[in-house]
């Protein structure tokens, strides 16, 4: 999987994956080895079957959890203290869940009512799976939750317990097997200091930059979710989209692997599909500061992420036409109109400029006069992933953009882009992410580089 994509090893299922795997073959044997020692002090006979069992639906998962907890409360910044308890009753359950959804995928292939009909037994076992999460999820206190400092430190466990764990035989016989106990720790040793030399110069490294402008228009599907990474080193996210998996993925293979912090968190539209990713994204890659824009009860996600600051109290600045947020040297980002739908916003660095209009209405481009306002760009966002009313073709005339991006999902359910759109682009460049993937825009503030995940 890394040689085809070496990206993904930033991925968190990937990393939980790997390491459930390596807990498994490190720890299952062992484990089972003790399991059946305590068995035998108790049952004298017929242990086979209640060693099975315990090692089965207790043991084996314990294992897994030895090498994902420290993992998870890096990325989640939570220990679960009752996932121990609750993963014997979930996993048996498990097999029939996979099998049989499985065979109901495949038969629904050739025949859609066929498959349906199996579907039914799998949904017995996965409601059962869904209560049970549910039930253990409402006991108090299963859950430690970390602050950001602990939640870094605690990826120091696996040096130790990689060592003791590895060297657990000879530290028993240290007494008759002195001489080889040393060597094997000086041997450990060098390789925790050479572990921790590599960390640090990895976070360094990762934290450096490339001393260019980037602005990452991110794949989220029919909604806006932009990155900007200055040559500073600092991060500002705009908007997030709908789906929380797909924006952590994204964020997580450009962010610095230790850091895990916006320096701001603009919201440029405050409709449900603009935000719906972010009251989950926000716990764990917290903003510093907030700039809003739009109505505040115009959706869930709007109430859901105001009250989330105010608890935090993560400072939240209301946006107002005009007002430049600095967000390094050379760069800024400016509100070009501001409504009660979201925000219009221009990105500079040096020469480069690019309009979001993200949160424009009618009544927004009146106030930019159709861009002659603005005046010409280098990129362009397309506002709501291109629907007509909202693109009408004298922006792009009197904003003469080298580059126009389109968010938008592919096979969007409500037929977008709009083909009016499509036709008023005749001659200008478009990249779209439900056919490019996302789109990585650099700059040095002269020349501008194009990047994108799939095509040309």
């Amino acid at each position: 999987m890394a040689l085809l994509n070496p990206l993904v090893l930033w991925d968190v299922g990937f990393q939980l994956s790997f390491f459930a795997t390596l807990g498994i073959i490190i720890y299952a044997e062992p484990l089972a080895n003790l399991t059946e020692k305590l068995v035998t002090k108790f049952w004298k006979s017929d242990i086979n079957t209640i060693t099975k069992l315990i090692n089965d639906n207790i043991m084996l998962t314990i294992a897994a959890q030895i090498m994902t907890i420290p993992i998870m409360a890096y990325h989640f910044q939570r220990i679960s203290l009752i996932s121990f308890i609750a993963n014997p009753f979930i996993l048996p359950v498990q097999p029939m869940v996979m099998i049989i959804g499985g065979l109901s995928v495949f038969a629904s292939l050739i025949f859609y009512w066929l498959g349906q009909s199996i579907a039914w037994f799998a949904w017995a076992f996965a409601t059962y799976t869904i209560h049970v999460v549910e039930f253990f999820d409402s006991i108090p206190h299963g859950v430690i939750i970390l602050g950001d400092f602990w939640s870094n430190m605690i990826l120091w466990i696996y040096p130790p317990l990689l060592f003791m764990t590895f060297n657990w035989s000879i530290i028993k016989e240290k007494n008759s097997r002195f001489s080889l106990c040393s060597s094997c720790c000086r041997s450990n040793d060098c390789f925790c200091i050479c572990l921790c030399v590599y960390a640090g110069f990895w976070r360094a490294a990762a934290s450096a930059g490339d001393n260019r402008f980037h602005l990452t228009f991110l794949d989220v599907g029919s909604a806006d979710a932009v990155l900007i990474q200055t040559p500073e080193g600092r991060s500002i996210l705009i908007n997030g989209g709908s789906s929380a998996s797909e924006l952590s993925d994204e964020l997580g293979r450009r962010l610095p692997f230790f850091s895990r912090q916006l320096d701001w968190l603009i919201i440029a539209s405050t409709q449900e599909a603009q935000l719906t990713a972010l009251p989950r994204i926000v716990e764990r890659y917290v903003p510093e500061n907030v700039l809003w824009s739009g109505n505040l009860q115009a959706s869930f996600s709007a109430q859901a992420l105001d009250k989330y600051f105010a608890n935090e109290n993560i400072p939240v600045t209301q946006a107002e036409t005009g007002q430049r947020l600095t967000i390094g040297e050379n760069s800024f980002i400016e509100i070009q109109a501001q409504g009660t739908r979201g925000s219009v916003l221009l990105i500079q660095y040096e020469n480069f400029r690019a309009l979001l209009p993200i949160g424009i209405d009618q009544s927004t481009y009146d106030v930019l006069e159709f861009g002659n306002t603005v005046g010409a760009v280098d990129v362009l966002l397309l506002a709501d992933s291109g629907y007509a009313p909202s693109n009408p073709s004298d922006l792009f005339e009197n904003l003469t953009p080298q580059l126009v991006i389109l968010s938008v999902a592919a096979g969007d359910p409500n037929g977008l882009p709009s083909k009016e759109t499509l036709d008023a682009l005749d001659g200008f460049s478009l990249l779209r992410t439900d056919r490019n993937g996302w789109i990585d825009i650099s700059t040095d503030g002269v020349e501008m580089q194009v990047v994108v995940e799939r095509g040309n």
